[in-house]
């Protein structure tokens, strides 16, 4: 079988979509500033920003970082590269075997009539790779690339670069209103906040987590850590959530404004109803495969059962 089978791609899948629900909302509602540019500040700016931030009060830090999250600055184009990490907690200390870990990057390419986005996705040796131009989008695997909607696949980034903040992180807005400390510090051209919340406030402000807390894996800690450059645009955005049965990570990076290029989506050779059937083949398939290999000892049971008599 191959690596990247389309049973792998579903399970992979399933993966990234529960990485965006672990400890981030699905608001409507737009996140801050989606766009970025580098520039160089001198060394005293830094130094008299720094004196200057430290005599805030923890209520004007959260005033501010309220007027940043208001006030977005678009972007026709930019490149965002995101690391996830989860770790299953047991009795025993996790080892590295333990822990899950993606690596992607987006491209968002807004400068025509329709926004045309790609998605390279890779955990452990499986790699997906979705493209989408307008409403059209396709899936391509390590063998057959897969038509279909951009409703059909159903991925946020679909829908732009601040679609995937929001769905991956939550609202900052909602974020903010649970906030339980926030810090500030300058880190070169880089304004950092780091917010921690009051789980049981954020769990409430979230439909996701509310879910989560009933079926007994509540929230039980939540740390957010964003990035502005000087012009008030975010530059970088980090979370670490712990649940009952999982501590997972994400760190992700915007680069390249107003000058990413995605690439031509390619021709697809099969559709997405056909993707359907060759998923529930390679699940089929599976399954007897499992049941193929509890078979031999039943079948030795049953003849030592025979001699013994």
């Amino acid at each position: 079988m191959k690596q990247t089978s389309i049973c792998f791609a579903a399970a992979l899948t399933a993966v990234l979509a529960m990485g965006t629900m672990a400890g981030c909302g699905n608001q409507s509602t737009s996140p801050a500033n989606v766009s970025a540019e580098s520039s160089a500040e001198s060394s005293q700016t830094t130094t008299d920003a720094a004196s200057s931030d430290a005599k805030q009060s923890q209520d004007e830090i959260i005033a501010e970082l309220k007027e940043a999250a208001a006030n977005p600055i678009p972007c026709k184009s930019v490149t965002v590269n995101e690391t996830t990490t989860s770790v299953l907690k047991g009795d025993e200390a996790a080892t590295a075997d333990d822990e899950i870990a993606s690596k992607t990057v987006y491209k968002f390419d807004a400068n025509g009539d329709k926004l045309r986005t790609s998605m390279v996705s890779t955990i452990d040796n499986i790699t997906l790779t979705y493209y989408s131009d307008g409403d059209d989008a396709v899936l391509v695997t390590d063998g057959p690339v897969y038509s279909g909607t951009t409703e059909q696949f159903d991925l946020p980034h679909f829908k732009g670069v601040e679609s995937y903040l929001t769905d991956t992180f939550g609202d900052l807005r909602s974020i903010i209103d649970c906030v339980d400390t926030v810090t500030k510090e300058q880190q070169g051209d880089t304004t950092v906040y780091t917010l921690t919340v009051i789980p049981e406030k954020y769990i409430a402000s979230d439909e996701i987590l509310t879910m989560m807390a009933e079926y007994g894996d509540p929230l039980q800690s939540a740390t957010f850590t964003f990035g502005f450059n000087k012009d008030g645009r975010i530059v970088s955005a980090e979370d670490k959530t712990e649940y009952t049965t999982v501590v997972s990570g994400r760190a992700v990076t915007l680069s390249d404004f107003d000058s990413t290029v995605v690439d031509p989506m390619p021709k697809a050779d099969r559709t997405y109803e056909q993707m359907e059937q060759d998923e529930q083949l390679k699940l089929d398939a599976l399954a007897k495969q499992i049941e193929g290999a509890e078979e031999p000892n039943g079948a030795e049971g049953s003849s030592d059962a025979s001699e013994a008599k």
